[in-house]
């Protein structure tokens, strides 16, 4: 087992590791990426809001915002602005 550093650069800790280039050989490529935590989040919250009525376009919609211009006002979280 090869010798692992510590937060220090000591050589300290002793890790496992294997060769995995068989299994790797074997194994079947996905056809498509993971989804993003955001992509999940996006299809969750659309669903939602989907089921009470409401349609909006997922490239126009923007979540967790600092700040919102809304009809030349800027609205923050604690209050507006011009």
């Amino acid at each position: 087992m090869p010798m692992k550093k510590d937060v220090h650069g000591n050589y300290m800790d002793r890790r496992m590791c294997g060769n995995y280039r068989l299994v790797n050989q074997q194994t079947k490529s996905d056809k498509y990426a993971m989804p993003t935590s955001e992509e999940i989040f996006d299809v969750v919250v659309f669903e939602r809001l989907r089921s009470h009525g409401l349609r909006l376009h997922p490239g126009k919609c923007k979540f967790f915002q600092e700040k919102v211009e809304y009809l030349g006002h800027v609205i923050y979280p604690g209050g507006l602005g011009v």
